[in-house]
């Protein structure tokens, strides 16, 4: 079964990151000690989470160096992730949910709208990481009363993919289509460079309900997506 990969945008306290972990790697490269500077490396943190130990946490460590400095709360609310990230490799998943809960919690209570690659997104990796799809479920059907008020489309569209894939983990693909939809729909507003790849797990939930009529106008849609954005990485994902 493929793997659903997470092509996105970073939108911070006050930043918008578009485009993939090369230009944010770019970033990196030029930017001085600024609160972007940190942006960027706590996007690194969760984009590289499956890399090397020491590779994954010398950026949570240089964001949190950095937030410290320059007093940045959005920043601050991520010091636990290195050990958050050490509980994940240790397999301590009760651990990593607990403290991703927390910040979760607090980011929510900044006012922060977040993407896949934070906290949020990144609790759902923990879920199916530890195969708990009923926890993940009555987590996201909370999420989703609390970001339906309005205010965070993001949050909700990342909670209507999470949603999604639990349906499609219990083969009731339905319903995995139709929080796909959803999450694209807020996607298309809030975060344009996540949409191909809602587009592309769409057609692959249509493919796996065994309806290769409807799966293959969105794979072809995806496609367009991705190359209007210049990103061939999912082509050969697409076509297999």
């Amino acid at each position: 079964m493929r793997r659903l990969l997470f092509i996105g945008v970073m939108l911070f306290a006050s930043h918008l990151f578009a485009g993939s972990t090369d230009s944010i790697e770019a970033i990196l490269r030029t930017e001085g000690r600024t609160t972007r500077r940190v942006d960027a490396l706590l996007h690194m943190g969760f984009a590289t989470y499956e890399s090397p130990a020491g590779e994954n946490t010398a950026y949570w460590r240089e964001a949190q160096e950095l937030s410290e400095e320059l007093r940045y709360e959005f920043g601050r609310v991520h010091a636990p992730m290195e050990g958050v990230m050490a509980d994940f490799r240790a397999q301590r998943y009760d651990a990593v949910v607990a403290q991703l809960k927390a910040m979760i919690a607090r980011l929510d209570e900044l006012g922060v709208d977040q993407g896949f690659y934070s906290p949020l997104g990144f609790i759902r990796n923990t879920f199916n990481a530890s195969g708990d799809q009923a926890a993940r479920a009555a987590y996201f059907s909370e999420a989703l009363k609390r970001y339906a008020g309005g205010g965070r489309p993001r949050s909700l569209a990342v909670t209507h993919h999470a949603m999604a894939g639990y349906y499609s983990t219990i083969r009731q693909y339905g319903s995995a289509v139709e929080h796909y939809m959803k999450a694209r729909d807020l996607f298309r507003t809030s975060s344009p460079a996540d949409v191909p790849n809602e587009t592309m797990v769409i057609g692959w939930a249509y493919e796996r309900w065994g309806n290769p009529q409807r799966a293959i106008p969105y794979l072809h849609e995806a496609l367009r997506e991705f190359e209007a954005i210049g990103d061939s990485s999912m082509h050969a994902e697409i076509l297999s």
